[in-house]
């Protein structure tokens, strides 16, 4: 008794048919990592970007509070100074 050629084939056909669907989830798994990581990378350099512009904001800000230190520093030495200069800076503010 011999087989019909279908017979042979359709075996082939089945293990053929399973290759190209895995293939296409393949694909589709491959596509859909990619967007995803697409999307990461872009929300990853908006973070970087909105963290290099706070730290530049919060460095303009410590500058300029270390600029008013500064001057207030010298404020106070300058009346120290002027306090020490005078005459009456020895003496007692009350007797």
């Amino acid at each position: 008794m011999s087989q019909q050629p279908h017979l042979l084939l359709a075996p082939a056909v089945a293990v053929e048919r399973v290759h190209i669907s895995e293939a296409a989830e393949r694909q589709r798994i491959v596509a859909e990592y990619e967007t995803q990581l697409a999307l990461t990378q872009r929300e990853l350099d908006k973070v970087r970007e909105d963290t290099a512009y706070t730290l530049a904001v919060m460095q303009q800000e410590m500058d300029r509070w270390r600029h008013q230190a500064q001057l207030m520093a010298s404020a106070v030495i300058e009346a120290k100074n002027e306090v020490g200069a005078h005459p009456l800076a020895g003496l007692p503010l009350w007797r």
